[in-house]
Order: structure tokens, then C-alpha cells, then sequence
């Protein structure tokens, strides 16, 4: 993760940003590799409004990563038919973001009311999303799965002597697998629909938004489906696909089991070695998306 710009304060910069936001309070939502987040609270009322500064220190770089985002998030926006973050106002140079607040509590938060609701929405929702016919130079292609059964291989081993037996046998049968082959098509994909960026509304329990596009890439549809079968669940994502308005090819769902199989060992090692308190309930996740045949 890189360091915070020393150099940039939140509340300069917002005051610079919009004048009438000056007395603003503001509340950090998060921090990623390379950007935070905070909730602009404006006379004690609800957060509307999200600034996301840039950690990245090169200038010319983090002016081109805000200027690429801003053209991806307005072009989601004109295809999403759940909320996304609509940019407000943007300062390339500085590496600075306005954006709506997708009001409600993301899904690791707040279980949605209805599942096959919520399977429903996101399935219509990546059906618009993947049928957009994306411009060249949006998002970079995906890299190559060629370093990913390696990479996972090194992570686990790190740990490997501190699961059980039956886990850490399965999770090495699960690396000893071969990758799976290339889709059919590439398409815009968000690359990280994990249940903390799909936003549940606070009052209904219904799924009303999907945040955080900064992993977007061009590549393998499979790719979306992927944490919601680790996150929600294989029926979850079964349901998602019955409403994906678009051509599935025959092994769409083993890729997604594949790659959030992945997703999910290299999760638990990383909770193994830190002693992190959420490795319970990663691993049986990741028992219940390895024992998955669809």
C-alpha cells in the first residue's frame, strides 16, 4: 500500500475544490493502494458527496489515473442500472475527486433482504455493464493468467503449516489444478464485485449500487461473477447468471470458480499469517466455493 501524500490535506483541498463545502466535515470511508476516501458531511446531514485523493507521487502519472477515471466512471454511469459514483468535480494535477455518495451500507455490512432479489439486480446490472462496447484506452486488458498458479503457491506455502489437514489439502489440490482457458470475449469488467462494493439501501435491504471501479479491466466476464459466488455464495451467483441478459458460454461458471478460488486462498493466507480474527469465515467461504461443481 503506498504512503499518504504528506503534502496534501484533505480539508485544503476540498475548500479549494468547492468554496461552499468550507466548513464541511469530513469522515474517511477507506483507504486502497493508492487513493483514500472520506464522506464529506455537510450540517450534520447525511453524506452526499465523496472526495478520493491520490497517494500516487508521480504527477504525471496520477494526473493521467484521474483523467482515465473520470472517463470510466462517466461511462458506467450511462450503462449501470444500479448507482455508481457520478463524478462531480476533478482536479487531475492534484490527483483529487468529487464524487456522489452511493447512499446505504455495503453487503459484507448489511446482508440484503431479499437474495434472489439481489441476484436479480446484479445480474441485469452486469448485463448492461458487459453488452457496453467499451472505447479503446478505457481500461487496460487484463494480465495474463501465465504467474497466477505460482503466485497463489508462494502465498499459500507461507502459511500452509498453519491450516488443518483437510484444508490444506484441498486448497493444494485446488492449486495443483491447471488455470482455465481464455473466454470467448472480453469485455469491460469491474474486477472486484466483492460484497463490500455492492451497496445494500439501509431502509429496504435491497441492493441499490455498486462502488469502486478502480480494478476495472478488459477481460474474461467470469471475472464478475467471481466474488459473488465467494462472497454470496455459488446458488447466489447461479441466480445472478439466470438474470445476465447476455450469451454464457459452457464454462463461464468453472472460471468463476476458479478465479475466486484463487482470490480466496490468497485471502486466507494472508488472514493465516496475520492472525487476522476474519480467517474463519474467509475459509468457509473458501471450503464452500472449492466444493463447488456447477
Amino acid at each position: 500500500m503506498l504512503p499518504r501524500r504528506s503534502n496534501i490535506g484533505p480539508d485544503a483541498v476540498l475548500a479549494e475544490r468547492d468554496p461552499g463545502l468550507r466548513d464541511a466535515k469530513l469522515s474517511e470511508l477507506g483507504e486502497g493502494w493508492d487513493n483514500v476516501a472520506c464522506a464529506v458531511i455537510r450540517d450534520e446531514g447525511e453524506p452526499r458527496v465523496v472526495l478520493r485523493i491520490s497517494k500516487i507521487v508521480d504527477p504525471q502519472e496520477r494526473s493521467q489515473v484521474v483523467v482515465q477515471d473520470v472517463a470510466l466512471l462517466d461511462f458506467v454511469a450511462q450503462h449501470a442500472s444500479l448507482a455508481t459514483n457520478v463524478v462531480a468535480a476533478a482536479d487531475p494535477g492534484n490527483g483529487v475527486l468529487l464524487m456522489s455518495l452511493v447512499p446505504g451500507e455495503g453487503a459484507d455490512r448489511l446482508a440484503p433482504r431479499d437474495e434472489a432479489a439481489a441476484a436479480a439486480a446484479l445480474g441485469r446490472f452486469l448485463g448492461g455493464i458487459h453488452r457496453a462496447d467499451a472505447p479503446a484506452g478505457l481500461v487496460a486488458a487484463a494480465t495474463s493468467l501465465t504467474t497466477w498458479p505460482a503466485q497463489a503457491q508462494a502465498e499459500f506455502a507461507a502459511s500452509a503449516t498453519l491450516f488443518a489437514d483437510p484444508d490444506r489439502r484441498a486448497i493444494e489440490a485446488f492449486l495443483a489444478e491447471r488455470p482455465p482457458e481464455g473466454a470467448p470475449h472480453n469485455i469491460l469488467c469491474h474486477n472486484d464485485l466483492g460484497d463490500e462494493h455492492v451497496i445494500v439501501d439501509t431502509a429496504r435491504s435491497d441492493v441499490v449500487g455498486v462502488i469502486d471501479w478502480s480494478d476495472a479491466v478488459l477481460g474474461d466476464p467470469a471475472r464478475d461473477f467471481a466474488l459473488l459466488m465467494f462472497d454470496f455464495g455459488p446458488a447466489f451467483c447461479e441466480r445472478t447468471l439466470a438474470a445476465y441478459d447476455r450469451p454464457v458460454d459452457s464454462d463461464l461458471c468453472s472460471r468463476a470458480r476458479w478465479f475466486g478460488a484463487r482470490a480466496g486462498v490468497v485471502g486466507v493466507a494472508h488472514r493465516a499469517r496475520e492472525h487476522d480474527p476474519g480467517l474463519s469465515s474467509t475459509l468457509a467461504r473458501l471450503r464452500r466455493v472449492l466444493a463447488y461443481r456447477g
